[in-house]
Formats: structure tokens, sequence, C-alpha cells
């Protein structure tokens, strides 16, 4: 599936990190643009240029600056300057936010977005990209999964301690003794 996808890759406290990646691009692009729509309290800082883009013989121009009227939205163009990048999958940029405090939303949405290429010699915009967003959460490694299970562990032998000495001890002996055996059929 032709996509460009804006992921959330990375982060903290104060800052966030998104990456626009192509994903199975079989058109020839000569560029992109967008704009994206960010939550109060969070500003663009920087950007690095992807791969995709930048090849051997050509460079990219990048364009990507908070909209003077309303710096809510960031305006991301980005156009090769030498020949149209063939067909593949890549990063095109990765985008560097600030928050003002951990409690603020990084939810970054795409408000507007075309890619376009160019078929002899006229510019071409390709409506069959989708474009969407996405987040990659981190992945649990083994220590988390221990923690995990060693906390349900202790969960279920707390209930089972708990549910016997509540029948086990509150019920006469002849009863005690029908609930253990209704309990192991």
């Amino acid at each position: 599936m032709q996509e460009i996808i804006l992921q959330k890759t990375d982060e903290n406290d104060v800052t966030v990190v998104y990456e626009l990646k192509a994903g199975d691009i079989q058109h020839d692009l000569i560029g992109i643009s967008a704009t994206l729509l960010l939550p109060d309290e969070v500003t663009f800082k920087d950007f690095v240029p992807g791969e995709y883009f930048e090849e051997e013989t050509s460079e990219a121009t990048y364009l990507i600056a908070p909209k003077s009227s309303d710096p809510t939205k960031l305006l991301v163009g980005i156009a090769s300057l030498g020949e149209s990048k063939s067909q593949g999958s890549g990063t095109i940029v990765t985008l560097h936010f600030t928050k003002t405090s951990p409690e603020t939303s990084s939810s970054i949405q795409i408000y507007e977005s075309s890619a376009s290429g160019s078929v002899e010699g006229q510019r071409v915009d390709y409506n069959d990209i989708l474009w969407h967003t996405e987040v990659v959460l981190p992945t649990t490694g083994p220590l988390e999964i221990y923690g995990i299970f060693f906390i349900s562990f202790c969960a279920a032998i707390f209930l089972f301690l708990f549910y016997k000495k509540l029948f086990h001890n509150n019920l006469p002996k002849k009863t005690r003794g029908n609930i253990i055996t209704r309990l192991s059929l």
C-alpha cells in the first residue's frame, strides 16, 4: 500500500519526535507538502533530513515552519531539486518538537497533504497515496515481562488465600468438605 506516515517515534517530558516516512511508493515523487495541526503548548524545534529525497545525484529543499497567522499549524514542504525520487520507502524527514509540560498532549494530526510528481514535464498530484499518523510503542523487554508475571502470580496467590480463608473458616465442618469437593470437580 502506498502511504506516507507521520509516526511518533520518541517522547519524554518536554520533547517529542515524529518521522515522516514513505512506504511502498509506486510513483516518482518530486515533492510533498503537508499542514500539521499541533496541540496547544507544543512548538516546532528543528528537523533532520531523511534519506528518501537525499540521494547522491539529487538534493532537496526543506521548508518547514509554523504558519505566521496560526502557530498551531506547521507547514511542511519538501521538493527534490534534481531528478524525481524513484519509487520505494524511507524516512523523508524527522521533526523535533518541545512541550511546555509532561502533561501536554503530543498528538499531532495531518490537516492537509499532497504528494506530487512530474509526467512528461507536467506536475501531477498523486491522490492515491494514503497519509496517516502512527505511534510506535516502545518494545517490552524481558524485565518488564517478568515483572508483570510476578505481580500477576502474587495477586493470584493473594486471591487464593483470601477465598480459602473466607470459605474454609466461616463454614461448619461438614460443609467445608462439600465445598472443597465441589470446587475440585
